[in-house]
C-alpha cells in the first residue's frame, strides 16, 4: 500500500469538530536509496531540509513487507546526522492516538525515536524511546523512565503505542501483545515524532509506519493503573532500594481499595491499599518493600490484582507493569571514565552537571566523572584538555574516550563496561607540600594478566565544590521556569544562575600526559603481577582547595582505554610516593642469569630482599609466552634451574617476578 493521508471533517450546528486522521507508509513505491522526506512531503526533517543528511533513505536491504523499508543509521560518531520527522497533522491533547510500525534492530545495535509535544519541533519532548542493544526498550520523559520492557533483537517485530489522551493511558504492544502501560504525567499532548540515531552503534530499519487519531476520546468508568515505577539508587548487583509505584484512577468511579502483587527474582510480595478515595486523574504513590538487585537481568512485575474488590476493570493492559533492571557485577579494580564537555555559557549544560553528580553518587569511584570546561568566557577552562577532547557540541560526554553522547545516556555504557575485567590496576601515591603547594604523584600500574605492547598513563587533577564570584561563574540555564522539564532543581533557578548560587564539581584543573610520550609510556611484554611506576609533578593554584581534589590516572594503549582510578590527595598520601627511578625493577645484583649463552641448562641467581612468591616466565623474542613456572614462597639467596635443551637456538626473554620487583634478561640459546 502506498503512503496515504486522509482527513475527515464535518460541520455540525456551526461548530467545527476535530478531525479524524490516518496515515500509512510502507516505502514500497519509492526507489531504493531515495530520500523519504524529499520523496513524500508528509515527512520532513528537524531543520526542514529534505534531501540532505538529515533525511533518511529508503532501503532494499531489509523489509517487513517487501521490498523496502526505511534505514536509520548514524553517519557520525556522536549521533545523527539523520534527524527525520513525521508530523502527525496537528497537536492532540484529548482523544485516541495510535502509532505503529515494524522495526528491526540488528544484533549489537541500538535505536531511538521521540514524540514531540507541539508542532514546533524541538520545543517540548513528550516521550523518549530508547532501544538498547541488550534487548530492552525504555520509555522515558526528561530522562525519567516510565516503562522498560524486552523487545526481540535481530528480527522484525511490530510495535504499537496506543494513547488514550483523555485518560492519559499510554499502552505498548509488541507483536499485538500488551507489554505494559504508563501515564505520562508531565505532558499528555502529541504532535510529531523524530527518528534519530544517537551514536555510532545506532542502526535500525522501520517499515509499515502508520498512525491514526480519533478525537472522540471516550472515557472510562472503572479503571485503575500501575505506573511510574521509580528506582532511586544505582543499578549494580547488590544494590537495595525501596522503590515506589503509582496507583492511578483513570475512570470516573472513585477507587477506595486495591490489591497489588509484586513479583521479583527472590519471591512474590502482596500489598493491599485501603483508606484511599481516588477520583479521576488522582494517584497515590506507594512505597514497595525493599528489593535487592540480583546479578544479571532483574524483572520486576507489578500486577493490579483487584480494584474496589473486583478482579477486573475496563482496561486490563494498564493493570500490568513490568520494569527491567540489568544489574552487572563490577569487575575487581575496574572503573569507567566519563569525560563531560560543559561550559558556564551553555544553557543546556546543567543537565550534564545533574547526571554527573547523580551517577557519581550511585557508583562512587566506579563511575569517574570529569567536567572538561569549554569557552574563553568560562573561568574553569583548561585549554589543553578542552582541545584534546574536541567535543563537537555541548553538553556532551565520552565514556572511556569513546563516541560522544548526551551526559544523561552515560549510565548504560557504564553498566555494560563495569563488569569487564581490566588488564591492570592503578595505584596513585603522593607527597604534598602545603607551603609551596607542590604535589608529586606516583602512579603504579600493576598488570593483572599477561599483556604486550605499549601503554601510557595520563594524569588528571579535578576539584569538587568550586565556587566563584565573577560573572564568568554564572551558569546559563535553559531549565529555568520548568518549561523544559525537571532537572535536578535547576528548574527553580533563574537564567542565568548567579555565581553565588552555583557550585561546580568534578572540574578538570590540571592534566599531564594526555598523549603518549617517552616520559609516560612503557612497553611490554608484561606478565600478571608486573608493575611499572611513573612520576608526575604539579603546583596547585592558590585558589584550588587540596582537600577537594582528586587524582585520576588513566591507562591507555594507543587510543584504547584500559582502566582508571580516583583517589583524594589524602588517600594518595596514605599510599605513599614511589620514585619512578626505583620503578620496582630488580637490579643486576639481585638477579642474574648464568650461564648465558646457554646450551641445555642455565640458572637464575636470585637474592631475595623480601620473602615472597617467585615466578619466572620465558618469552619468545616477539613476546609470546613459552612457559611459566611458579616457585612458591622463597627467601634468601638461591639458584633456580632453567632447562633450555628443548629450545631452538636463538634469543629469548626471561622475566623474574618477586615481591621486590621484576627483571627481564635476554637469554641466548646456542648449541
Amino acid at each position: 500500500m502506498k503512503s496515504t493521508f486522509t482527513l475527515f471533517t464535518m460541520l455540525a450546528m456551526h461548530t467545527f469538530l476535530a478531525s479524524q486522521i490516518s496515515f500509512n507508509d510502507n516505502f514500497d513505491s519509492y526507489p531504493a536509496n531515495a530520500y523519504i522526506a524529499a520523496s513524500n512531503p508528509k515527512w520532513t526533517t528537524w531543520s526542514n531540509k529534505p534531501g540532505t543528511g538529515e533525511d533518511a533513505k529508503v532501503s532494499s536491504e531489509q523489509s517487513f513487507s517487501a521490498p523496502n523499508s526505511l534505514k536509520i543509521i548514524s553517519t557520525s560518531a556522536s549521533g545523527g546526522t539523520t534527524d527525520l520527522v513525521l508530523p502527525f497533522g496537528g497537536k492532540y491533547t484529548s482523544g485516541h492516538f495510535t502509532y505503529g510500525s515494524a522495526m528491526l534492530i540488528p544484533n549489537g545495535k541500538n535505536a531511538y525515536f521521540n514524540f514531540q509535544a507541539t508542532q514546533t519541533i524541538g520545543q517540548t519532548w513528550t516521550l523518549d524511546v530508547n532501544f538498547a542493544s541488550n534487548g530492552t526498550v525504555t520509555f522515558s520523559r526528561s530522562s525519567a523512565p516510565l516503562l522498560t520492557i524486552p523487545y526481540p533483537t535481530a528480527k522484525w517485530f511490530d510495535l504499537q503505542i496506543v494513547v488514550n489522551l483523555t485518560s492519559n493511558i499510554w499502552k505498548v504492544l509488541i507483536n499485538g501483545e500488551c507489554k505494559g502501560s504508563f501515564s505520562n504525567s508531565n505532558n499528555s499532548s502529541i504532535a510529531s515524532m523524530d527518528f534519530y540515531p544517537t551514536d555510532a552503534s545506532s542502526l535500525y530499519y522501520v517499515d509499515d509506519v502508520r498512525f491514526s487519531y480519533d478525537p472522540s476520546g471516550a472515557g472510562l468508568a472503572l479503571d485503575g493503573s500501575m505506573s511510574e515505577f521509580t528506582w532511586t539508587k544505582g543499578k549494580i548487583s547488590g544494590t537495595s532500594d525501596t522503590p515506589t509505584v503509582a496507583l492511578k484512577n483513570n475512570g470516573t468511579t472513585i477507587i477506595t481499595d486495591a490489591d497489588i502483587v509484586i513479583t521479583t527474582a527472590t519471591g512474590v510480595i502482596e500489598e493491599s491499599v485501603s483508606g484511599v478515595s481516588l477520583t479521576k486523574g488522582q494517584k497515590t504513590v506507594l512505597s514497595l518493600p525493599e528489593i535487592t538487585l540480583q546479578p544479571g537481568q532483574n524483572t520486576i512485575d507489578i500486577l493490579l490484582k483487584t480494584v474496589n474488590g473486583l478482579p477486573s476493570d475496563e482496561e486490563s493492559c494498564n493493570n500490568k507493569y513490568t520494569f527491567l533492571l540489568n544489574a552487572p557485577v563490577p569487575a575487581q579494580h575496574k572503573a569507567v571514565l566519563v569525560e563531560e564537555g560543559t561550559g558556564t555559557w551553555c544553557q543546556w549544560c546543567p543537565r550534564g552537571a545533574v547526571f554527573m553528580d547523580r551517577y557519581d553518587e550511585f557508583y562512587h569511584k566506579l563511575f569517574i566523572p570529569i567536567a572538561v570546561h569549554n569557552g574563553s568566557s568560562d573561568p574553569m577552562l583548561n585549554a589543553e584538555y578542552n582541545s584534546f577532547m574536541a567535543f563537537t557540541a555541548f553538553p556532551n560526554a565520552k565514556v572511556n574516550r569513546g563516541a560522544e553522547m548526551d551526559p544523561s545516556a552515560t549510565e548504560a555504557p557504564f553498566l555494560t563496561d563495569i563488569s569487564k575485567a581490566p588488564i591492570a590496576r592503578l595505584i596513585p601515591g603522593a607527597t604534598y607540600d602545603p607551603v609551596t603547594r607542590k604535589l608529586d604523584v606516583s602512579v603504579q600500574t600493576e598488570f593483572l594478566s599477561n599483556a604486550s605492547g605499549d601503554y601510557y598513563v595520563s594524569l588528571i587533577l579535578t576539584e569538587d565544590g568550586v565556587k566563584g564570584t565573577t560573572t564568568g561563574y554564572n551558569q546559563a540555564n535553559a531549565y529555568a521556569g520548568g518549561n523544559n522539564g525537571v532537572m535536578g532543581g535547576f528548574e527553580a533557578l533563574p537564567n542565568p544562575v548567579p555565581a553565588a548560587n552555583m557550585v561546580y564539581n568534578h572540574v578538570a584543573r590540571a592534566v599531564s600526559g594526555l598523549k603518549s610520550a617517552p616520559a609516560n609510556t612503557f612497553s611490554g611484554p608484561f606478565s600478571a603481577g608486573s608493575k611499572k611506576v611513573l612520576n608526575y609533578s604539579f603546583t596547585l593554584a592558590p585558589t584550588w582547595k587540596s582537600a577537594n581534589m582528586h587524582i585520576i590516572p588513566v591507562l591507555m594503549k594507543g587510543t584504547a582505554y584500559q582502566n582508571a582510578t580516583t583517589a583524594s590527595i589524602d588517600d594518595a598520601l596514605a599510599n605513599g610516593f614511589i620514585s619512578g627511578s626505583e620503578d620496582l625493577v630488580l637490579s643486576s645484583s639481585q638477579v642474574t642469569v648464568y650461564p648465558n649463552p646457554s646450551d641445555d641448562m642455565t640458572g637464575i641467581h636470585l637474592s631475595m630482599a623480601l620473602p615472597g612468591n617467585v615466578t619466572s616466565i620465558l618469552y619468545s623474542i616477539d613476546g609470546q609466552i613459552l612457559y611459566r613456572r611458579d616457585y612458591g614462597r622463597l627467601d634468601g639467596e638461591m639458584i633456580l634451574p632453567v632447562q633450555t635443551e628443548t629450545l631452538s637456538p636463538g634469543m629469548y626473554l626471561l622475566e623474574i617476578i618477586t615481591p621486590s620487583g621484576r627483571r627481564i634478561e635476554k637469554l641466548q640459546v646456542s648449541r
